[in-house]
């Protein structure tokens, strides 16, 4: 067995079910997993995801780089709230794309003394992850209803939606199959962390990203008021396509006229071309086999660099976000 530390931040798993309103940090949960030895536990926060913000995720980032430190420190997992869970995993990935232990996040989707909660299988998915196989970087253990847990890469993580609490990835997910842990085929992309030393704090800080989802009632006003908020408060704007990577071409081209750097993702390399796509204001970069959290997350990791560095810095594949 190897030394892991738990680390917890609150969200569901931390709460009980009883005769009031959910709150955080309710369950001891060194007592509710009493039946696993962590060599150490640490209380990072105590917040439901859906209040987590970047000066958070940050601390977070922070307690595991101080585990990360120590020679007896083989694993972590990291305990979070379901809802923001794709936006701290994918944020976790590329700040921490350089340590050399896996890092897995546990959530839940009802408190632990609820029995339809998932929280126990997907803690001991994480735990015999950490164990059996030699992988290094973040990761999301997670049991949907019906289906056999999965350990998803954190950097492809994708959100979760109104009324479905099913979390999924853009692929490259692992199985457990007679105990032994097996990724899905995919193609090998070379990752490269040596821009790790150009991300500072500083530079998260100092960011001014923008993100939205490509739909409104009325494209052409929504995204014209939308273009006069993103002039001179924002520095770039991250539009999630359709699931093939499209948009209102129209409101896309309007967002231009802020100044504002605007990117597009949510296609795939092979995608089909649909009509009027050629008519996109050459300005917009579009980015593909990336998710949205992933591309928002390296703008705002890469915000201090010089144009250059930040060029290639985006198109790097420093987590195994592009798939």
């Amino acid at each position: 067995m190897k030394n892991i530390t738990l680390l917890t931040t609150g969200g569901t798993i931390s709460t009980m079910k009883d005769n009031s309103a959910l709150t955080a940090g309710k369950a001891n949960l060194v007592d509710a997993f009493s039946g696993i030895k962590f060599q150490k536990s640490v209380a990072v926060c105590n917040v439901l995801s859906e209040n987590m913000d970047l000066k958070i995720r940050q601390m977070i980032a922070e307690a595991i780089e101080k585990e990360c430190q120590s020679k007896n420190c083989e694993g972590i997992i990291l305990t979070h709230g379901t809802d923001t869970l794709a936006y701290s995993a994918a944020y976790l990935s590329l700040k921490l794309a350089h340590i050399k232990i896996p890092v897995v996040i546990v959530s839940a989707d009802y408190p632990l003394n609820d029995e339809r909660s998932n929280g126990y299988a997907n803690m001991q998915g994480a735990v015999d992850f950490i164990n059996k196989t030699d992988q290094n970087g973040v990761f999301v253990a997670y049991k949907n209803p019906d289906e056999e847990l999965k350990i998803h890469h954190g950097a492809r993580m994708l959100r979760t939606r109104a009324f479905d609490g099913h979390v999924s990835s853009a692929g490259g997910q692992w199985s457990a199959v007679s105990g032994q842990w097996f990724g899905e085929d995919e193609k090998i992309i070379k990752t490269d962390t040596n821009h790790y030393s150009l991300i500072t704090n500083h530079s998260e800080k100092s960011a001014r990203i923008f993100l939205i989802e490509p739909y409104t009632v009325d494209p052409y006003n929504d995204y014209k008021i939308l273009s006069s908020i993103l002039k001179d408060n924002y520095s770039a704007c991250v539009v999630e396509g359709f699931h093939s990577g499209t948009a209102n071409i129209e409101g896309l081209n309007l967002l231009t006229e802020s100044t504002c750097q605007i990117y597009l993702t949510g296609g795939k390399e092979g995608n089909n071309q649909y009509a009027g796509q050629e008519k996109l204001d050459k300005r917009i970069q579009v980015f593909k086999n990336i998710t949205t959290l992933a591309l928002y997350y390296k703008l705002v990791l890469s915000s201090n660099m010089t144009n250059k560095e930040q060029e290639k810095y985006l198109k790097t594949n420093i987590a195994k976000e592009y798939f």
